[in-house]
């Protein structure tokens, strides 16, 4: 009985937004679903699915033992993760761009040079990109997409490519 009297008290300050949190539970599940519905019907179609992790989820799914809302979350959990970081390093090197647009502009001369406009780059590229690929490798030193991520510096002379990234020093 005191138990129960702890738990009504304690509900007090619990916000009010549960049900919320379920509405949204139910709506991410559907969406997550529904992309591995069009894998799942493709694949028993006969049609050539490219592999992808949803594509590998089905094919084991009796195996892994997960029903299809946890097949579902989990493929689906797995593309969140993936968008969110890459739409975090993307935004970040957009604000690097803006912050130092002399660098900014390099980047664009050596892509307009190496790639041209027809087509967008491909690891092939890559020794050709050299001062593309320190940006990128700056990017994410300078603001890691990671939760929990803080800004990093050298600690000793580095260098890439031809390029060189000095230790920082904090005196004069």
């Amino acid at each position: 009985m005191v138990d129960l009297l702890i738990i009504v008290a304690f509900n007090r300050y619990i916000p009010g937004y549960l049900r919320e949190l379920q509405e949204g539970h139910v709506e991410e599940l559907n969406l997550f679903k529904s992309q591995l519905n069009t894998v799942r019907y493709k694949m028993e179609c006969g049609e050539e699915v490219p592999l992808s992790f949803g594509k590998y989820l089905l094919e084991r799914q009796k195996q892994l033992e997960l029903s299809d809302n946890e097949t579902a979350y989990l493929a689906g959990s797995m593309f969140g993760a993936g968008s969110d970081t890459t739409a975090s390093a993307i935004s970040i090197s957009v604000l690097a761009a803006a912050c130092y647009p002399n660098e900014q502009l390099k980047i664009w001369e050596e892509l307009e040079n190496v790639v041209g406009r027809d087509r967008a780059p491909t690891l092939e590229d890559q020794e050709r990109l050299p001062q593309t690929m320190a940006w990128v490798l700056e990017t994410f030193r300078w603001r890691p997409v990671t939760a929990g991520g803080f800004s990093h510096r050298a600690t000793r002379d580095v260098t890439w490519v031809r390029l060189e990234a000095r230790r920082f020093n904090r005196s004069p």
